[in-house]
């Protein structure tokens, strides 16, 4: 991995944010930015630092093909989490999602 410079008060954001959710309080961010600023770098700190905690975070990646998809990234991460795939009809996602969501406690 490669040495991260000059990134540490966006990396102390992203912690913060990923200590929040792990408290119970909701939390998403959005990483964007012209390419090689470092954003995938900074993925890969914030991945190491919940990996040293035995933590595996749910990523969603959106690139050109699906920027006029809306809530693309978020969709990724909770069809993974719910076990949906593209295969998945809309009534099996109705379906997942309400028993998800009316399982879900906040810690």
């Amino acid at each position: 991995m490669a040495t991260m410079i000059g990134r540490d008060r966006e990396l102390a954001l992203l912690i913060d944010r990923w200590r929040k959710s792990q408290a119970g309080q909701g939390q998403m961010v959005v990483l964007t930015g012209e390419a090689g600023i470092g954003k995938s770098r900074l993925v890969e700190a914030l991945v190491a630092a919940a990996g040293r905690r035995g933590l595996v975070p749910h990523l969603g990646v959106a690139d050109a093909i699906e920027r006029k998809t809306p809530y693309f990234a978020f969709r990724e991460v909770f069809d993974a989490i719910v076990g949906l795939d593209e295969a998945s009809s809309d009534a099996e996602r109705r379906d997942r999602a309400r028993r998800w969501f009316a399982s879900w406690r906040p810690v």
